[in-house]
């Protein structure tokens, strides 16, 4: 699936011409690839890339952007034909900071694939903290959290299945460290 065509506009964030960093990942390159900003609700959701499931009906795998996008909203929810490739570039921490500058952004929802994979999630989180005094919610499957979830607000779960064997069945993991971590 192509990004929208015109990045900045689609994320309502004026004045970012260029989301993605070069191809060339450094230390400070994070796993979000995709940003979302709704100023009704002074909210900016950060997409990460990554996963530690393999979950049958993983929509993440079929459209690596957002459904809530204008080019997607009176588009048919039918089962894509073929999985996304995944995203070429990612941001550097810096430019994942930028995003945030001269907005009054409240909330900030941390989602994936799987946030809590990327190694600098606590640093995020904390910064987004410290200079803007944000609201973090990280959306997770739970199988791995972060080592440091004190800047992060909320944690919200999404279970696939509580029997194991179906969570087996549907994810191919066990389901006991989620059941664990929560």
């Amino acid at each position: 699936t192509a990004p929208p065509k015109n990045l900045a506009d689609s994320f309502g964030l004026a004045g970012i011409t260029q989301f993605d960093t070069s191809s060339s990942a450094t230390s400070r390159t994070t796993n979000i690839y995709h940003a979302t900003y709704t100023p009704g609700a002074n909210e900016i959701v950060l997409f990460f890339w990554g996963c530690n499931l393999a979950c049958r009906w993983c929509y993440r795998q079929k459209n690596i952007y957002s459904l809530m996008l204008e080019e997607y909203i009176n588009v048919p929810n039918e089962e894509p034909k073929n999985w996304a490739s995944p995203p070429e570039k990612f941001l550097e921490f810096d430019q994942v900071m930028q995003l945030f500058e001269g907005r009054e952004i409240k909330h900030v929802v941390m989602e994936g694939a799987e946030a809590a994979l990327d190694p600098l999630y606590p640093e995020i989180a904390s910064e987004l903290h410290r200079r803007f005094g944000t609201q973090n919610i990280l959306l997770t499957n739970a199988l791995q959290l972060p080592d440091d979830l004190s800047h992060t607000d909320s944690v919200e779960i999404a279970f696939k299945a509580i029997d194991d064997n179906l969570h087996i069945s549907y994810t191919g993991k066990s389901n006991k460290l989620i059941l664990e971590n929560f």
